[in-house]
């Protein structure tokens, strides 16, 4: 799998990207994407102070739902999670990985806004799956 620069940058340094299972390396690309936020969903224009609040309140949300993509992912990798893991603990959420004969598919239904939401996912999942590792250890 082809990373992205972005995506590539979520990884510690410490980590060889080659060796991580397909799971981590596919949450790390999807988070990736540009959340395509739009300016005319908020406001009419730059005089719209009220508008361009609730924009920019987003947009800072969403860069901070990338750190916390960040975090999980080594938090993720310290902890040796695995695609099994990752599929397991996906099953009932909105963001599911599952199998597809020999390769993984990602899939995630989006709530009400999918440039705000789908970051959030991503690390939701990491996290649980780091919490769940640890239990069984």
């Amino acid at each position: 799998m082809k990373l992205s620069n972005t995506a590539l940058s979520l990884f510690p340094a410490w980590i060889n990207v080659d060796s991580l299972p397909d799971g981590l390396k596919m949450l790390a690309a999807y988070a990736a994407k540009r959340p395509g936020l739009e300016f005319r969903d908020y406001c009419r224009g730059w005089q719209d102070k009220d508008g361009r609040a609730a924009y920019f309140r987003e947009a800072r949300s969403i860069t901070q739902d990338l750190a916390r993509v960040r975090d999980a992912l080594r938090h993720a990798c310290a902890a040796n999670i695995t695609d099994d893991l990752l599929i397991e603990c996906s099953k009932g959420e909105r963001l599911t990985l599952e199998r597809d004969g020999a390769a993984l598919r990602l899939d995630y239904c989006v709530g009400q806004y999918w440039p705000t939401e789908y970051r959030g996912a991503v690390a939701r999942l990491l996290e649980r799956a780091v919490r769940m590792q640890k239990v069984a250890a």
